[in-house]
């Protein structure tokens, strides 16, 4: 099956029109919200930075394609949430098996 980053972009954005949000949230009301669910950001930096450089010193690294490269980045980032946060909030991991898909998608390209 072709990758269709439209379609995942599309689906994407559908998805977050059915999230539910207060109708006005100031940037620090939305910034106490998700840490509850994901954690302190600056654990969520330092787990994120060290998956993606333990990711770089894979042999196969370089030659994978950038699909394969940013799901594995963005996985990293799920990741180091759960690893930080709520590793119950299912988001969490509803995001990491979409970028594996698209990341699976893409193993049907040259």
């Amino acid at each position: 099956m072709p990758l269709n980053v439209a379609r995942c972009i599309a689906e994407l954005a559908e998805a977050e029109k059915h999230r539910e949000y207060p109708d006005v949230m100031s940037t620090t009301a939305l910034l106490t919200e998700r840490q509850t669910t994901h954690g302190d950001f600056s654990d969520n930096a330092k787990h994120g930075q060290a998956l993606r450089e333990y990711y770089r010193t894979s042999p196969n690294w370089a030659g994978m394609n950038p699909v394969h490269r940013e799901a594995l980045d963005q996985i990293a980032g799920k990741l180091s949430r759960i690893l930080s946060g709520q590793a119950t909030h299912d988001d969490h991991w509803k995001d990491v098996a979409g970028y594996a898909t698209l990341a699976l998608q893409a193993c049907d390209k040259p």
